[in-house]
């Protein structure tokens, strides 16, 4: 969907409560845009499976937004 508009994407998967159990797996995700731009999501949810599906969702929708942002300064200016 974002083809040539997203230049690499970072994935941290880290364990915040150990052997604790409950909410644990916080994943981390960071999309670089072109030209230069950074977008973030993070969740923390008891599966990793889980966490990693809502964080991309929600970077998902937050490089959409960014770009959108982008499109609509360029047409600004025109």
């Amino acid at each position: 969907r974002f083809r040539g508009r997203v230049a690499h994407v970072r994935v941290w998967l880290e364990d915040v409560n150990g052997p604790r159990g409950g909410d644990d797996l916080r994943c981390r995700m960071e999309a670089r845009l072109v030209p230069s731009f950074h977008v973030r999501a993070e969740e923390t949810r008891s599966g990793a499976m889980r966490a990693v599906h809502l964080a991309a969702h929600s970077l998902e929708h937050s490089v959409a937004r960014r770009l959108g942002r982008l499109h609509a300064r360029r047409r600004g200016r025109a």
